[in-house]
């Protein structure tokens, strides 16, 4: 496998775009725009997240990140709810865009 997209369906782009982009990525502007209802974000080196314009699909979106300083992510975006230790000591917590996709964030 080459490459991993991991979609977040919105059924307002524009919207949900700003919000990824402001809250999520830091402000940070997409890495590629392949077209008007899809922006994407790498996050490791073969792996992509992006947001695309999909009405139907909207809200139901669930992506898992494992990120390297939890708590410098938890900390950027602010209210992320409870955060739960697992076995093995990994720490998660889940964020939910406007429309209610879900990013469990662990680490």
């Amino acid at each position: 496998m080459a490459e991993l997209f991991a979609a977040i369906p919105t059924a307002d782009f524009a919207v949900g775009r700003a919000w990824w982009q402001e809250r999520f990525f830091g402000g940070r502007a997409p890495d590629l725009i392949p077209n008007d209802h899809e922006a994407c974000w790498r996050v490791a080196d073969s792996c992509w997240l992006y947001v695309i314009g999909d009405a139907d699909r909207a809200g139901k979106g669930l992506a898992t990140l494992l990120v390297d300083d939890f708590d410098a992510w938890v900390k950027r975006l602010g209210d992320v709810g409870e955060i739960r230790t697992m076995p093995g000591g990994i720490r998660t917590c889940h964020i939910r865009d406007p429309e209610g996709n879900t990013v469990q964030l662990g680490g």
